[in-house]
């Protein structure tokens, strides 16, 4: 007899434990099943000027679109349907493309993605940053006396804030440094023949990398003229 209740009991506690394993796994599928959304994309926000980048706002959660209006915005103003692509199934998820084609600066901004149907309402934003290639800008060629300073100037403008190097007859002379304005310039004290030749600037951030070669030309100094007398008793001045 003991023996009997004994199994009925654990038949009981088994029956408890799996009703329990059963429900905790139906409020887990419920908990997954929630709608949620969310932006991708493959560079983090940051797009190199020129380059070609896809949106995906991926829509999750749910079995079907029949009732999702879907809208993508650029800095608070709509954009046109025909610029972006309806929601499509890829894998567990819903996905809408936006395609930014050769960005550039005007591109620049927040955008957002919003799905609304009659049981959610969700949007999702994204911050995008356009790179720009640094480009160097110097005059070329400069002439400069033996003796004198040398004072060569390179401009660049750029986002983000180019790394300035320069070189010399492809050597480098200085050492990297932040160019915290928008020129560099270095400078060349008592110079002499020796410092004639290429100079270059080049300046590099994510997005790449410029560069601007200067000639610099070392002019010797005039000779003084010389009085020079001849046998007819005519002076005549010596520049060689």
């Amino acid at each position: 007899y003991l023996l009997k209740r004994k199994e009925m009991w654990l038949s009981r506690i088994s029956f408890l434990l799996l009703a329990t394993a059963v429900c905790v796994m139906s409020e887990l599928g419920q908990a997954a099943a929630q709608p949620s959304l969310h932006i991708e994309i493959d560079s983090g926000g940051q797009l190199i000027s020129g380059s070609t980048h896809d949106l995906r706002c991926v829509l999750g959660g749910v079995n079907s679109t029949n009732g999702v209006m879907l809208e993508w915005t650029f800095n608070g103003e709509p954009v046109s349907a025909s610029e972006f692509t309806p929601l499509s199934p890829v894998g567990n998820t819903f996905v809408s493309s936006y395609t930014l084609l050769l960005v550039t600066s005007q591109e620049e901004g927040n955008y957002m993605c919003s799905a609304v149907s009659t049981s959610f309402n969700l949007s999702a934003s994204i911050g995008i940053t356009v790179l720009d290639t640094p480009v160097a800008e110097a005059e070329s060629p400069v002439r400069q006396k033996i003796g004198n300073t040398l004072l060569l100037n390179c401009s660049t403008s750029s986002i983000p804030k180019p790394i300035m190097l320069w070189l010399f007859n492809g050597s480098m002379i200085l050492q990297q440094h932040p160019s915290n304005e928008d020129y560099g310039q270095l400078t060349r004290e008592a110079i002499t023949e020796e410092d004639g030749g290429v100079y270059a600037c080049e300046v590099t951030n994510k997005a790449g990398s410029g560069k601007v070669e200067i000639t610099v030309i070392v002019l010797r100094p005039a000779s003084e003229p010389v009085n020079v007398t001849v046998d007819d008793g005519v002076t005549v001045e010596d520049n060689s």
